[in-house]
């Protein structure tokens, strides 16, 4: 259920109406249900996992794209979630696509996989020593996605 979520954070009313029931709750409250299937994969994948906020990894964000304001975006993204997450600036290389790295003992956490499932791509082992858990490259692909 969508319960109080802000029409101006969620455009429900571009998403087929065939998927919305109105319901009175016993209060008198008036509310929309949206069945899952009535949710696009992007609506989807901003509301909290809280399977991931579980897991506390922390997540490093760069904008590895050259486009401003890209890694708040991710950041965003990422918190909305439920990731620890922090914004570390410009990459030192910039990409076409985003690529996501993770410490070994970490690749295989849900957190990951559902970061590799929203930004696309395949994850990588980084060195266990850096400071966050995850790093996200933001690349092109997801400033074309992302900023508009």
């Amino acid at each position: 259920e969508l319960r109080k979520v802000r029409g101006d954070k969620l455009n429900y009313q571009t998403v087929p109406p065939s998927n919305f029931e109105e319901l009175i709750l016993p209060n008198g409250d008036r509310v929309v249900k949206v069945s899952e299937d009535g949710l696009t994969p992007n609506f989807l994948k901003v509301f909290q996992d809280f399977e991931v906020a579980k897991e506390a990894v922390t997540v490093g964000v760069f904008n590895a794209a050259g486009v401003s304001g890209l890694a708040q975006k991710v950041r965003q993204i990422c918190q909305n979630l439920g990731a620890q997450c922090i914004v570390g600036g410009e990459a030192d290389e910039v990409l076409t696509t985003t690529k996501i790295t993770a410490k070994s003992n970490f690749v295989n956490s849900i957190t990951v996989k559902r970061l590799a499932k929203v930004f696309g791509g395949k994850v990588e082992k980084q060195a266990d020593e850096d400071l966050s858990d995850v790093v996200i490259l933001a690349g092109q692909d997801l400033a074309r996605q992302l900023i508009f």
